[in-house]
């Protein structure tokens, strides 16, 4: 019966050695050298099956034995981390898991080779003869069923993580973490059954027969379907690298996971969300896109934020994808379009379009409209050149600017003509305002080289407008008759009507 082990054992050896050639020749591949590793070790494991088989000698078949312990203790650890690389779990938890089994293999070797001094390890061990085949009896203690089960421990540890990797990779590369998982599932179950069930009812399939079986199915997920390099790698890429955050949502709303973008911003930014932003755009009817003006020490910053829901066959929700989109840039250069639509170019005040459109939005009320003209602005133009107008110009609406209200609307008619709406203006505030425009103009600073003459401004007014019966137009034609008024005055007054 031992020849047909040996035979057995040689050839999970061929088929060992050919996965470990394969995984090699695949080194550059990610998670490839733990594969490798566990192969290494798989060989060392059925060699000495091997040559433990092949001896008569009984301190030969122990030492042998050992030689299986080793490779068996070190073939858990390899299948772990790979199913860890795999997985991309590795983080600090794993590698202390990694260290401590390590160091509980080593120091289970230790006392394995030196098991005849202290009989730790074994209680009995003897060779029995049976047909002319000897074989090795070994009755292990609890110390050495405790190493024994651990690396089961470890098996079904690595297990757990590819099913729970299954469940949230992308469907098409679940043939690969199946093949993987139904390998390493296979493996543990076998493992188990030759340990404490098989061997109770006279059967023994050597060990190292039963690993190529998982081994070929795990050779298959990884290589066959080609994602090992490919689709972890290419899914990690492409979602770590969008300029896009992506969060996915359980069905309650809270956040599973977010790739680097989404991370960065939560950082940045979460402490300026309410806690359930996100919860609250995910709970909305439909899919949606909702808007975030987040104002910071360093500016203003604009986030788009899409919610698409995943439906179950029954129509109720089984989670979400948000998509995080930073827009400042756009909304910036929205903002400085709309800027440059609504307001004069030279002044950054209204322009008469804009103007009129304010003024056809007022409510009902009193309202009143200055007309204001730069007395002899040709001369100063034709003078001194058209950049001193330009000052001059800048000067003046300035000093407006400084007379009036938050609510009040200013803007540019064009050349040196504007216009100054009061929302709540009577003839009276009329008055104090043309009296406090005359007053900073005489003592406003213009940014110019030359010296000027005394720059003066000429203002008419209309007062108690009812916007809903009067346009815009004849609200202006108004108050530019009594501009005309001013200006046929000799200038630097004002005429209210």
């Amino acid at each position: 019966m031992q020849i047909v082990y040996i035979y057995l054992n040689v050839v999970s050896l061929i088929i060992i050695s050919l996965l470990g050639m394969l995984s090699f020749k695949n080194r550059d591949e990610q998670c490839s050298k733990y594969f490798t590793y566990s192969m290494i070790f798989m060989i060392i494991w059925t060699l000495g099956t091997v040559f433990e088989l092949s001896t008569h000698n009984f301190y030969l078949k122990v030492f042998f034995r050992n030689v299986v312990q080793f490779g068996m203790a070190f073939v858990s650890i390899s299948d772990y981390w790979f199913v860890v690389s795999y997985t991309k779990s590795e983080n600090s938890v794993h590698r202390a898991i990694l260290c401590i089994f390590i160091i509980l293999n080593i120091l289970s070797m230790i006392l394995l080779f030196t098991d005849p001094i202290h009989n730790l390890m074994r209680s009995k061990i003897y060779m029995l003869e049976s047909n002319g085949d000897f074989d090795l009896i070994v009755t292990s203690t609890y110390l050495g069923a405790f190493f024994v089960q651990i690396r089961f421990i470890l098996f079904g540890f690595a297990t757990v993580l590819l099913f729970i990797h299954l469940a949230k990779i992308f469907r098409n590369m679940r043939k690969q973490v199946i093949m993987i998982s139904m390998g390493c599932l296979l493996a543990l179950v076998l493992l188990v059954a030759q340990q404490y069930w098989l061997q109770d009812h006279g059967f023994s399939v050597p060990m190292s027969v039963i690993m190529c079986i998982p081994y070929i199915f795990i050779s298959i997920g990884v290589f066959k379907y080609d994602f090992l390099s490919v689709s972890p790698l290419a899914k990690d890429w492409v979602i770590n690298s969008l300029e896009e955050g992506i969060v996915v949502l359980s069905k309650e709303g809270k956040i599973l996971e977010a790739n680097t973008a989404a991370s960065i911003f939560l950082d940045d930014f979460g402490y300026m969300l309410d806690k359930n932003a996100l919860y609250n755009i995910y709970n909305r009817v439909e899919d949606s896109v909702h808007q975030l003006k987040l104002e910071t020490a360093s500016g203003i910053y604009y986030y788009e934020v899409k919610i698409h829901h995943f439906l179950m066959k029954n129509g109720k929700r089984g989670g979400g994808v948000a998509v995080i989109r930073n827009i400042t840039e756009q909304m910036v250069r929205q903002h400085e379009l709309q800027e440059k639509a609504e307001l004069d170019g030279l002044t950054q005040i209204y322009n008469r379009k804009t103007l009129e459109r304010e003024y056809g939005a007022l409510k009902n009320g009193s309202t009143s409209i200055m007309i204001i003209d730069i007395d002899k602005f040709k001369q100063i133009n034709d003078t001194f050149g058209h950049p001193t107008g330009d000052a001059v110009i800048l000067g003046v609406v300035e000093a407006m600017k400084k007379c009036i209200g938050n609510t009040d609307l200013i803007g540019r008619l064009g050349g040196d003509e504007f216009c100054i709406i009061l929302k709540e203006g009577s003839t009276e505030r009329c008055q104090d305002i043309s009296n406090q425009i005359f007053e900073k103009i005489k003592f406003q600073r213009y940014e110019v080289a030359c010296k000027l003459p005394n720059i003066q401004v000429s203002i008419g007014a209309a007062t108690n407008l009812e916007v809903e019966t009067i346009p815009f137009e004849d609200a202006y034609k108004k108050a530019d008759d009594m501009l005309y008024t001013a200006k046929q005055k000799g200038g630097n007054c004002c005429v209210i009507q």
